[in-house]
């Protein structure tokens, strides 16, 4: 899961910010 979810934070790092965050939280 953890590989997961910083796989989908660094693919969206480029994109906005809100994204991984609403995923974080």
């Amino acid at each position: 899961m953890v590989q997961f979810t910083k796989a989908k934070c660094q693919s969206y790092k480029q994109g906005p910010n809100i994204v991984p965050t609403l995923t974080s939280a």
